[in-house]
């Protein structure tokens, strides 16, 4: 893979973020299904995270996990805490797919603040992949009263709170791994998130360990994603990409809770694709030699 085009390995990594954000979104519906509090989902599901990674916690010893960034880490770890809990109870005061389609607003916030705080130089094709992007999910959200019900505004936090996640990410990719990354943020998260579920506390039953063990390791692998892509190029760059969560999010909520989207849904989905196919070409073929 190191000899592919950035905008190859960015798209491969969003993959995987994409399929780990289905995964880790529907879990979420389905453990609320079952009766488990939102802030007790999110707390275990840093639990998990942080077990999955600490057969690495040895490798990253050396540098006491990148402590000398603390601050930020755990500034980081507060937004994500709160971006956690407004996008699982967005998606289960909504359908799961247009929660997600919601979020999709995130790519413009990431963008505007890549370049305010950045640095970057954002030029017209990533800006025009971004808007046909976004216009592909308002075609499937036909926004109208629903645009102003409470799981709507809770997933516009979400992604004002994830796109200043995001760009974090992208600071500390310069000092620190992936791995060490995506392990501190659960890490950090984990204080930040037991306080609320205190309030709401239930032991998990034997069904939703399993399904705990599966959102953890979902949650891994969205990040993960992330924050590889950032190592990979621009945070801009990551953005075109990120509308490719909605079509895995979409089939899972459709194998999961039989939720079938509207033919809007499929044709948003469709030229979302396009936009992130078109950039990917057109950035690949911009750094041949």
């Amino acid at each position: 893979m190191s000899n592919w085009p950035p905008a190859l390995r960015v798209g491969f990594w969003m993959t995987v973020t994409a399929i780990g954000f289905s995964i880790m979104l529907n879990s979420v519906r389905h453990l609320s299904d079952g009766g488990m509090d939102v802030f007790v989902i999110t707390f275990w599901r840093n639990v998990f995270a942080v077990l999955f990674f600490l057969p690495l916690v040895p490798r990253f010893w050396p540098s006491r996990l990148g402590a000398a960034r603390w601050k930020l880490y755990s500034l980081r770890a507060l937004i994500m805490a709160v971006s956690s809990v407004t996008l699982f109870t967005g998606a289960i005061l909504l359908p799961v797919a247009e929660a997600t389609a919601l979020s999709f607003t995130t790519p413009l916030f990431t963008t505007v603040g890549a370049i305010l705080f950045l640095g970057e130089v954002v030029g017209w094709r990533r800006w025009s992949a971004i808007i046909v992007g976004f216009c592909g999910t308002l075609l499937m959200l036909r926004p109208g009263e629903e645009a102003f019900q409470l799981g709507a505004l809770v997933v516009l936090v979400a992604a004002i709170t994830f796109a200043i996640v995001t760009l974090m990410g992208k600071v500390l990719v310069r000092h620190d791994s992936p791995a060490l990354i995506t392990l501190n943020l659960s890490l950090y998260s984990l204080p930040f998130s037991l306080i609320p579920a205190l309030a709401y506390w239930q032991w998990p039953s034997g069904e939703q360990w399993l399904w705990l063990g599966v959102l953890g390791a979902a949650a891994i692998a969205n990040i993960y994603g992330i924050t590889q892509a950032l190592k990979t190029g621009d945070a801009s760059l990551l953005q075109p990409f990120d509308f490719l969560r909605l079509p895995f999010t979409a089939l899972g909520a459709y194998l999961m809770f039989e939720q079938v989207p509207t033919v809007w849904v499929w044709v948003g989905a469709a030229i979302i694709a396009g936009s992130s196919v078109y950039i990917a070409h057109r950035e690949a073929r911009s750094q041949r030699p």
